[in-house]
């Protein structure tokens, strides 16, 4: 009987600990719906269904978490945006998830073509900002200041930068609420692991 009641507590703190969220307790957190809607803009590019520029010149992510009743309802709303055009317009693909990271329906709209776009060399854009969202998911559950990021990211952006010998690097900036900061993760333009901090605010 003891051992009985100690299980439930357990289970009720990590009921806590999730925070009562369906979506995360599933494995689904900001984070990753912000990969996933990176690895469909690669699959619908395989597909042909949208532009290959989606993949070569997205620059800014922004997530949003749906209030949701059932597992099949649209849980993440995920937006990727190209660099913009020479108007100031930018092509964006917004994607709807469910709370298990399914595709529910997905959205091109219209901007003009991307002027200025950073070339990568040997990996594509999207390829280093996913490799960026790796180091979030795959450290958050032993690096406590992560947590913020994987749970609550609500932007993020890659821009060209350098490490601290100088070389150049993917810097991809992730934001969350407001008092968590800014995590800046630093890509090798091989897609290898650089190195990451939290700032106050993002680059301009």
């Amino acid at each position: 009987m003891k051992r009985s009641i100690q299980m439930v507590l357990g289970l009720g703190l990590l009921g806590a600990m999730l925070g009562g969220n369906a979506a995360f307790a599933h494995g689904v957190t900001n984070a990753k719906a912000a990969e996933l809607a990176l690895h469909r803009v690669e699959r619908l590019v395989i597909l042909k269904k949208i532009e290959e520029s989606f993949q070569s010149k997205p620059q800014s992510v922004k997530v949003e978490a749906i209030a949701h009743q059932n597992e099949d309802d649209p849980s993440f709303k995920t937006t990727v945006y190209q660099v913009p055009g020479q108007d100031g317009s930018q092509k964006s693909i917004e994607i709807v998830f469910n709370e298990e990271g399914k595709t529910i329906k997905y959205t091109v709209n219209a901007g003009s073509d991307a002027v200025n776009a950073p070339t990568w060399g040997e990996k594509d854009a999207t390829t280093l900002t996913e490799n960026a969202l790796h180091y979030v998911l795959d450290n958050a559950a032993v690096k406590p200041e992560l947590v913020p990021f994987s749970q609550r990211l609500s932007t993020l952006k890659l821009s060209p930068g350098t490490n601290a010998a100088g070389a150049p690097v993917a810097l991809v900036e992730m934001g969350a609420a407001a008092n968590d900061g800014v995590l800046r993760v630093r890509i090798k333009l091989d897609g290898t692991f650089d190195s990451a901090e939290i700032g106050a605010q993002f680059e301009e």
